[in-house]
């Protein structure tokens, strides 16, 4: 057999293997079921290669089924830190810093340790965003201030004040203003409604309605104007006696001044004499 005849021999049997199974795999149903389980089967690797991956990305949260009362929440974005009352403030040495991106017009938050480490993954505001944020953060900023009342001392009901002008400086010796008051306060209102059954008096006359007003007030107050002059007063309501209630001024010079001391309102007298006795709760003036 010539080589030739081998040829064609292998040829037309390779045809007839070859149309065999095109014929097999052309029918309907075979097609269809082994294109549907190739796929399925696709399918099927994705899903477990993303099972794998979100189990291993995945982090546990700590007691899920526990509500805190004050939750602790640490996101990514440095503008958003909520203010917690028990969480512990950022380190010293964690530096934010936002920078603005002239290409694309937005603000990018970034917070490293130091000056090359990064402590979180960078964010971005665009400019709207940027400019509400700063908004906010700015009218936060102010009431924080005004209720800490930056250099004003808070103990006083009345913080501290300053009165310009050389005058008031020559006469009480500084321009500072300080009055501390402390006490109580209670008020009580009520009605006092009394019916009288007397068929003498008219009907209107019978039942008399008055207005019942009281007050309870234990005040003291003690002032410094500036280094001179000095302010004191008590009252009480309650007081059994009107002297009880004491209010006095005391006026005290510097050494180089003509002017020593002056006291006004209730005031002390002793004397050294056997003769006559001093006072000690005397409403006067004394120089």
């Amino acid at each position: 057999m010539s080589s030739v005849q081998k040829y064609l021999i292998q040829l037309v049997s390779s045809t007839i293997a070859f149309m065999v199974i095109w014929t097999v795999n052309a029918a309907p149903n075979s097609h269809n079921y082994s294109y549907y389980d190739s796929f399925r089967s696709g399918v099927d690797f994705y899903d477990s290669v993303e099972n794998i991956q979100s189990s291993f990305f995945r982090v546990e949260v700590d007691s899920p089924d526990v509500d805190l009362i004050y939750p602790i929440e640490d996101p990514l974005d440095p503008s958003q830190n909520p203010n917690n009352i028990i969480d512990f403030e950022i380190p010293d040495n964690i530096n934010n810093s936002i920078i603005y991106d002239p290409e694309t017009g937005d603000y990018l938050f970034n917070s490293t340790v130091g000056e090359d480490f990064d402590y979180r993954n960078s964010s971005f505001m665009t400019q709207d965003e940027f400019f509400e944020y700063n908004l906010e953060k700015s009218l936060s900023d102010y009431w924080e201030d005004q209720v800490a009342g930056e250099d004003l001392d808070q103990s006083s009901l009345i913080p501290e004040l300053n009165v310009g002008g050389k005058k008031f400086q020559d006469i009480f010796g500084s321009n500072k203003i300080n009055i501390q008051p402390q006490g109580s306060a209670e008020l009580r209102f009520g009605l006092n409604i009394s019916k009288t059954d007397n068929p003498q008096l008219p009907e209107r006359q019978r039942r008399i309605t008055t207005f019942d007003f009281d007050e309870k007030i234990q005040l003291n107050v003690t002032g410094q104007i500036g280094e001179k002059l000095k302010l004191q007063t008590s009252y009480n309501t309650e007081a059994t006696f009107d002297f009880e209630n004491q209010m006095k001024l005391e006026y005290t010079g510097f050494e180089d001044e003509i002017i020593k001391k002056i006291e006004a309102g209730n005031v002390s007298l002793p004397l050294s004499g056997s003769l006559i006795q001093g006072g000690s709760s005397l409403f006067g003036i004394k120089t």
